[in-house]
């Protein structure tokens, strides 16, 4: 079902999950503020670094349209790999009207190609690369496969919540997130539960809250090491 948020931007509901895909208080404003803001990809962008990004909990692809926006905008390579287990179709894409946040529209046109035939890579604009798989994302072949690519400088960690969606917060699964996450990389996630923090520390990650977007009070970023944030801001 369509769902208009506070920002005006849309999202979906899942019946699967009992959620929606993104913030009712606003779509748009929470990918900016969580995972692009978060995980320092519009700084590493913009600063022209070429950027690796790993998105858990692909959904309807407004966080990849987004970076790809970014990347498209200062002209940087970014290569974005997502997984989703039952990703929407083309045509729910262009019914989201995603087309109408990004500065370069047609972005959303090469999003919706990937979405009906995601076997292979596609280009998003002159300067990103996406790969959609179609898998749970703790399937131990994928990660296998993941770990014999580049780490990556950023993760999307936006898995349905953990009450809902409990195999995408496991301390197993984090720890392999960890591995596969670049001696400099953040992870950004909503999630700020407890037990979620914690698991992140187990994992090896040192784990910074920050006031989160309108509608959340804080959210989460984790990272390897005290160098990034020498690095990054």
């Amino acid at each position: 079902m369509l769902t208009e948020t506070g920002d005006t931007s849309n999202t979906l509901y899942s019946e699967r999950y009992k959620q929606t895909y993104h913030s009712r208080f606003g779509a748009l404003t929470e990918s900016m503020h969580v995972f692009l803001h978060g995980a320092h990809v519009a700084t590493r962008l913009s600063a022209r670094l070429p950027t690796r990004v790993l998105e858990i909990g692909f959904g309807l692809g407004l966080n990849c349209l987004l970076s790809a926006d970014c990347a498209q905008s200062y002209q940087t390579p970014l290569h974005y790999t997502g997984i989703e287990h039952d990703p929407i179709s083309g045509t729910q894409l262009h019914a989201l009207e995603y087309q109408q946040l990004l500065r370069q529209p047609d972005l959303a046109n090469s999003l919706a190609a990937l979405l009906d035939n995601p076997a292979e890579p596609v280009h998003l604009g002159d300067h990103t690369t996406v790969e959609l798989h179609v898998k749970n994302a703790t399937s131990e072949i994928l990660l296998q496969s993941l770990a014999r690519t580049p780490p990556y400088d950023a993760i999307y960690l936006d898995a349905f919540s953990p009450e809902h969606n409990a195999e995408c917060w496991t301390l197993t699964f984090l720890s392999q997130l960890h591995a596969l996450l670049a001696p400099t990389g953040l992870l950004a996630t909503y999630c700020v539960k407890g037990s979620v923090r914690r698991d992140l520390q187990t994992a090896g990650f040192t784990v910074e809250k920050y006031p989160g977007p309108i509608g959340k009070r804080e959210v989460l970023r984790a990272f390897k090491t005290n160098k990034h944030h020498k690095i990054a801001r």
